[in-house]
């Protein structure tokens, strides 16, 4: 009988320590393995981060910006350009999903209202789409064409040549 409890504390015990290894391993994982899985995701969808120097376009209503970046995502060259003094204003939250602009240069979200940009980057599984028709939506403006971006500016990567343009839309 003694010897029967002393098996049990044993298989307990070692029951334990592998599960607390376990947690140990997965905790140590978990930022890195978010990124693969994101890394994964793009890959599926077409979508490569470009490093590196780029030059870019950015329109902010109509205010044109044109500059070198190193930024990876949108919201860097964001970041970039308003330390540079580029842009006047950027104000905005981090959240879950990422930032969400409430105010760029002149652009200022209401409470009817949000910053919503375009890009010239063509490439299908970055444009966004109308939900009720499934039609990719477009505007011409600057003698270009922009499509609405289906990601948010922290992760939508920035292509060399590609132009941006933030604009202030109602909902």
């Amino acid at each position: 009988m003694k010897r029967q409890t002393i098996k049990r504390a044993a298989a307990f015990l070692l029951v334990a320590l592998v599960v607390c290894v376990l947690a140990v391993a997965l905790v140590a994982c978990d930022s890195s393995l978010k990124d693969r899985v994101k890394e994964l995701e793009n890959e599926v969808n077409g979508i490569k981060e470009e490093y590196g120097i780029k030059d870019v376009t950015i329109f902010i209503g109509d205010e044109e910006i044109t500059s070198t970046t190193n930024g990876v995502y949108v919201m860097d060259t964001l970041k970039e350009l308003f330390g540079k003094k580029k842009i006047a204003n950027l104000k905005y939250t981090e959240g879950e999903y990422g930032a969400m602009i409430s105010e760029l240069g002149t652009l200022v979200a209401g409470s009817n209202s949000y910053i919503a940009f375009y890009h010239t980057v063509d490439n299908e599984s970055l444009k966004g789409t109308d939900w009720k028709t499934g039609e990719t939506i477009t505007k011409n403006a600057f003698g270009k064409t922009f499509y609405y971006a289906n990601l948010g500016v922290s992760s939508f990567p920035v292509y060399d040549g590609a132009s941006y343009w933030f604009v202030v839309e109602t909902f």
